[in-house]
């Protein structure tokens, strides 16, 4: 069942205290349609008829005001008054008119909205549009403590590896490289060639 609009209670309260203005205290037409406006929220027809008990509602609001039911019903015109609730729309039968107390608006009807059946898909977003979305950041892998500390366990191990080769690469270069300078002394002389010993003949002359 569609919800009873506020706007068509008001008008139903309007049409049945209106008349009671002239006659009736502020106070108390305020009491019967505050009481009114919490009793018609599920009702949706009143037949009001002279000299017959009056509706629930009605019979309600008299009693809490102390205002007799005949009084009220004078004031109405003292006719027969039949009055039908709708989502759409509120009449009230006076005899034999019938009034139009409120109707609703035409893009508010049942026809004028759409299903959710009928809407159709959103369209998918254009480049331009899609250029605009939120870029979303990977975040890194979050590795348990075991994992972590095998991975540093790891890292230590390759780095001490790579340290010892340097060290004992270069003490084997520092090794050669002193024992290549002790084995050759330096010269402190300049080389010269060998040359053959030549002797001197003396001759001597003795007087005859």
């Amino acid at each position: 069942m569609q919800a009873i609009d506020m706007n068509a209670i008001s008008s139903v309260i309007s049409f049945l205290t209106d008349a009671l203005i002239p006659f009736c205290s502020p106070v108390m037409v305020q009491k019967i349609r505050f009481q009114l406006m919490t009793s018609l929220r599920s009702v949706q027809s009143l037949s009001l008829i002279p000299y017959a008990h009056p509706p629930r509602p009605m019979y309600e609001a008299c009693l809490i005001t102390g205002l007799p039911w005949a009084q009220w019903m004078l004031l109405l015109g003292n006719q027969p008054i039949h009055i039908t609730i709708t989502p759409l729309h509120v009449y009230a039968h006076v005899s034999t008119r019938m009034i139009a107390l409120w109707e609703a608006e035409a893009d508010l009807r049942p026809t004028n909205i759409p299903s959710i059946a009928r809407q159709r898909p959103l369209a998918k977003p254009k480049p331009c549009v899609r250029a605009r979305l939120p870029i979303l950041i990977p975040t890194l892998l979050d590795l348990s403590p075991s994992e972590a500390d095998a991975d540093m366990d790891c890292d230590s191990d390759t780095e001490s590896t790579a340290s010892s080769s340097c060290f004992s690469s270069a003490s084997d270069e520092s090794m050669t490289s002193v024992s290549s300078r002790g084995s050759s002394k330096p010269s402190s002389k300049p080389y010269l060639p060998r040359q053959t010993p030549t002797t001197k003949r003396v001759v001597t002359t003795y007087p005859l």
